[in-house]
């Protein structure tokens, strides 16, 4: 999956799951934390979402603020994470 459809995933679940108004218009570089949109509950249901949608776990080192300060650094995290996920997995 690309980091843009990742983007694209993550960015329902946001204005689906934690805003609940879709067609918020939630944009790449919207400051979410800065906002108050991830908070520590809302961080915490985007991180379980992750897990369930990508298969990826987020390793405690990764769970800085740089890694979700808008919706194309978790995309990017994302997408580095099912990488090396899918890296692993192959024989």
């Amino acid at each position: 999956m690309s980091e843009s459809d990742v983007l694209k995933v993550l960015r329902d679940f946001l204005e689906q799951e934690v805003i609940e108004s879709p067609g918020s218009d939630i944009q790449p570089d919207t400051p979410l934390l800065e906002l108050g949109i991830l908070n520590s509950f809302s961080t915490m249901r985007l991180t379980s979402f992750i897990h369930r949608r990508f298969e990826v776990e987020i390793p405690p080192e990764d769970m800085t603020g740089r890694n979700f300060s808008d919706l194309r650094s978790i995309s990017a995290l994302v997408t580095r994470l099912t990488a090396a996920s899918d890296s692993e997995r192959q024989p």
